[in-house]
């Protein structure tokens, strides 16, 4: 399996499989001498946490970050900065008493395909839990942007047919576990999904990423626009089409 890595210059390889041991992650091309902000990364690995959510999995992972190399008294030493996480709560008699069935929208049948194997550990690279180190290497990303005052904020917009209205207000984002900016929207989000999971159904929603004090000129042209590099990363997230 190749392409498990995303970026050039500030490179970001992660590893492991929903149910094995250990996910985690290296950074390479992080310069040196940047103060590690633990508190932005234990914040940030703790609202990507599942289980806290009632319409989220139920899983529930303590993701207790150990980093082995690229730190030094806290701050980046410029080597190549590798971390990793333990996964705990893992119960594969989930997944051998429905062995047989593939699931809908799964990437079960097209890994069964691709590798010719009938085992879970190689399709749980396409699990959501992959992403945990994706958010430890945005992390080191946005202490690095910090240092250049860009700002990104990601948040909800539209769940079904209720998307925000002109009221957006930033500081609300995280107030909610919907990461809707508009307080009044995310209840109507709210309610509309408790109708939803009635109906034992499911419904899409939108998300939108906001970046302030974006310099000129990133990007290159002609396959590596800036939108074109973002369109990748954001479309090779599990649950995003």
């Amino acid at each position: 399996m190749s392409k498990n890595s995303l970026g050039v210059l500030f490179r970001l390889s992660t590893f492991g499989e929903s149910h094995g041991p250990y996910v985690g992650g290296i950074i390479d091309g992080c310069p040196a001498g940047i103060p590690v902000d633990y508190e932005l990364i234990n914040r940030k690995v703790k609202e990507r946490q599942t289980g806290m959510f009632a319409y989220s999995s139920a899983r529930k992972e303590d993701d207790h970050i150990e980093f082995i190399s690229g730190i030094d008294k806290s701050k980046t030493t410029g080597t190549p900065l590798a971390f990793i996480v333990k996964n705990k709560d893992v119960d594969i008699s989930n997944y051998q008493d429905n062995s047989e069935i593939l699931k809908p929208s799964s990437a079960t049948f097209t890994y069964w395909k691709k590798y010719k194997n009938e085992g879970f550990y190689v399709n749980g690279r396409a699990s959501a839990r992959e992403t945990i180190a994706r958010v430890i290497g945005g992390c080191f990303a946005m202490m690095l942007l910090k240092q250049q005052h860009i700002h990104i904020q990601a948040f909800t917009t539209q769940i079904g047919n209720v998307s925000i209205s002109k009221n957006i207000n930033f500081n609300a984002v995280n107030s909610n576990p919907l990461r809707c900016p508009d307080a009044e929207t995310s209840e109507q989000m709210m309610k509309l999904l408790h109708q939803i999971a009635s109906e034992k159904d499911s419904i899409g929603a939108q998300v939108m990423c906001r970046v302030e004090n974006l310099p000129i000129g990133l990007g290159e042209p002609v396959f590596d626009k800036l939108n074109a590099d973002l369109s990748k990363a954001l479309m090779s997230i599990p649950a995003a089409k």
